[in-house]
């Protein structure tokens, strides 16, 4: 279409309008832009009708829940004395995509021994960064009434040149965290309804994962059984890893926002799902300086994501005979289900047990946030970010409080800098640490044969890792590669293996790097942080 789009101002006593009617069974079903309805709105307390400036409802005669009041409907409200500015809260989302190569280490954390995050700097050669989605947030009825609408075509800009934060986890250790997390019926439970909301949510959306939440609420006020969907142990720790991953990276840039003073409405995330990793790139104002902060504070910046993500239950006695019914409902749905339901879903259902009762719509509304914030535990409120590729119902799903309390217990105990790994074989631990390094890899060993040169070394040396070798003695004949080759400064009768990975992961094994030594299963020490790795570098005299 030619020519130019003018602007609508909607002046006063201009009858212009512009009205948005979608398909039956969408909501908001009704929206209604013009002068009068931008400076007095009107709204549907089910969320059916966004705005009118009616005081009938524009729905009346095609609205299942349509209640007559006088000759309105019941569930019209007016956001007297706001107008549409002050009503909705406008939220866009931001979203980032980029192709990336990996820069300084920042950070390794290990999870009984398995590599779980790599946290480093990244260069993004190219990339974009723009606006998927916008979000209308009702500000009188929070829980009830945000509406999300999806652009069809992305606003942004192009990116090139710029730094990012990467956010590697590793699948090893998202499995051990993934397997510890699901200890319980409860938690596999949980785990399942979870999963099978999830793939509701990517073919249908979130509304369609709300009205199932608001119907197994309906069936269990009324006493009925509520379907058990099973999903395969394969699939289910496959959907618990992308849990743990995207709940741990929450909580980090949550906690680096608010140590560098950063708005987290300013960053953004690409996060890329991978058989061996799973990426997420952190682009955005302040980028490089929570990088800083990160390879400064280390495991404490660990230890401060463990506590968000750990959360802290907020027990309430109810006040008030439909709070107390209320949080009844909801400890059933937590019993049947292994989590809490969507406060959204919760102030549905409850709009809809009202019928006759005097309860007022905005006593529901905190009746639903009390339920839920009181009955259960508060995770999901501390994660929940703004420019997310998921959306909050979304973010909702995948971070449900059991898995992700367990992940942060988990995280506690791996921030405290020295562990020791499980029982594996040298070749497992060798080929762990190249996998995990991306720059620069120094193995100090009392013996290494040129076997393990050729088999091992020579290949991640030719991916571009600084591959450095000192040995007391070498096995062997080998010819003069990529892989640099020293003699130990210091001797004694000593056989072992210490492999210092990118300055920010150190591995110490009780055997050489030999063929037969690597064949051999042990316990390793695993040492995490700059600040220790380096304290073991000096000691060992292995230079910067």
């Amino acid at each position: 279409m030619g020519g130019r789009w003018l602007p609508l101002n909607f002046l006063p006593g201009d009858p212009l309008r512009v009205v948005y009617e979608g398909r039956r069974g969408s909501v908001p079903r009704f929206i209604e832009f013009s002068y009068a309805s931008l400076s007095r709105p009107m709204f549907c307390a089910r969320g059916i009708v966004a705005l009118t400036s009616s005081a009938e409802c524009p729905l009346a005669h095609e609205c299942p829940h349509y209640r007559p009041l006088g000759e309105s409907c019941r569930w019209l409200a007016s956001g007297s004395p706001l107008t549409y500015p002050e009503l909705y809260e406008v939220r866009a989302a931001l979203e980032a995509w980029g192709v990336y190569e990996e820069g300084r280490a920042l950070l390794c954390l290990t999870i009984d021994g398995l590599p779980l995050l790599k946290a480093c700097e990244a260069r993004v050669a190219e990339g974009i960064v723009h606006v998927s989605r916008v979000t209308l947030v009702n500000r009188l009825y929070p829980i009830g009434l945000a509406f999300t609408l999806k652009l069809r075509q992305g606003l942004g800009r192009l990116l090139g040149g710029e730094t990012g934060l990467l956010l590697r986890f590793y699948r090893e250790g998202l499995r051990a965290a993934a397997e510890t997390a699901l200890d319980s019926p409860e938690a596999v439970r949980c785990a399942e309804y979870s999963c099978d909301l999830y793939r509701r949510w990517r073919s249908k959306g979130g509304l369609h994962v709300l009205r199932l939440i608001a119907s197994d609420l309906a069936r269990l006020r009324l006493g009925l059984r509520v379907t058990h969907r099973r999903v395969s142990g394969a699939a289910l720790l496959e959907f618990c890893e992308e849990c743990l991953a995207r709940s741990a990276a929450h909580g980090l840039l949550i906690h680096l926002c608010a140590v560098s003073l950063t708005d987290a409405r300013d960053l953004c995330h690409a996060v890329t799902v991978g058989s061996d990793a799973i990426d997420v790139l952190v682009l955005g104002r302040g980028v490089d300086r929570m990088a800083e902060i990160l390879r400064a504070q280390g495991l404490t910046a660990i230890r401060g994501a463990a506590e968000l993500l750990m959360g802290r239950r907020l027990r309430r006695e109810p006040s008030g005979a439909q709070a107390a019914r209320a949080s009844e409902l909801v400890r059933r749905f937590e019993s049947e289900r292994g989590r809490e339901p969507h406060p959204a879903s919760l102030y549905a259902h409850l709009l809809s047990e009202l019928r006759g009762a005097s309860l007022s719509k905005d006593m529901v509304c905190e009746v639903a946030e009390r339920a839920v914030r009181g009955t259960c535990a508060e995770p999901h409120y501390a994660l929940v970010l703004d420019n997310c590729p998921l959306d909050p119902v979304a973010q909702w799903v995948v971070m449900p409080h059991r898995l992700v309390a367990a992940l942060g217990k988990g995280l506690a105990a791996a921030a405290e800098g020295v562990a020791c790994a499980r029982s594996a074989r040298g070749a497992q631990l060798l080929r762990r640490a190249l996998r995990v390094a991306s720059r620069r890899l120094i193995a100090a060993t009392s013996s290494v044969s040129a076997r393990v040169v050729r088999e091992f070394l020579e290949p991640a040396a030719k991916r571009g890792i600084q591959v450095e070798v000192l040995s007391g003695r070498i096995a062997g004949e080998l010819i003069a590669g990529a892989v640099e080759l020293r003699e130990l400064s210091f001797r004694g009768p000593w056989r072992g293996t210490v492999l210092i990975v990118d300055g920010a992961l150190a591995y110490i094994a009780p055997w050489s790097m030999t063929v037969s030594d690597l064949r051999e299963r042990s316990t390793t020490l695993v040492i995490q942080g700059p600040e220790g790795v380096g304290a073991l570098r000096s000691h060992l005299a292995l230079g910067e």
